[in-house]
């Protein structure tokens, strides 16, 4: 399966719709529009050219559909964005999961971009159990915020979560 994009007018009747990725699974999350008017899609994606068992996808497209470029990031494992922020400066902002890095089964996955979709730096937070990024935005005086999605260990309580922060 790929990831499939669907523009509808203001009836919901389909004005186009397109794929992409490739011949695994790959699938979109979120999608958001960009301030320079085309669209940036995060997702994952499982097909040939990913790095592990499925990498974040992360996509911008134009205003007819046409593919600028196409990134993926991650390791070994499974790797997924769920959500994607335009930054001040138009550098994108993703959150996520990841089994790739950190410590525990999922770890939230924080990914920063330059404006061509470029990685700059990459961070997990979590302890041993399941922990989820849903969604990021940045705060006004730098930084980010995200909630957790879903924290979890053994005590149904998110203790111990710990944070790692990388390069590219």
């Amino acid at each position: 399966s790929q990831g499939w994009v669907m523009n509808v007018d203001e009836n919901g009747y389909p004005k186009w719709e397109k794929t992409y990725g490739d011949n695994g699974e790959d699938g979109f999350n979120m999608i958001t529009r960009s301030k320079d008017n085309n669209f940036i899609a995060v997702g994952y994606s499982g097909s040939f050219f990913s790095k592990g068992m499925k990498d974040v996808l992360m996509v911008k497209i134009d205003s007819v559909g046409n593919k600028m470029w196409m990134n993926l990031y991650g390791g070994k494992s499974d790797d997924i964005a769920n959500s994607v922020f335009e930054c001040k400066d138009s550098e994108l902002a993703i959150a996520g999961e990841t089994t790739s890095f950190g410590s525990g089964k999922n770890d939230i996955l924080i990914l920063k971009t330059n404006v061509n979709g470029v990685q700059k730096w990459k961070s997990t937070i979590g302890g041993k159990g399941v922990d989820i990024g849903r969604s990021i935005e940045e705060l006004p005086k730098g930084g980010f915020i995200h909630p957790i999605g879903f924290a979890h260990n053994r005590m149904g309580k998110a203790k111990g979560l710990k944070h790692f922060h990388g390069a590219a």
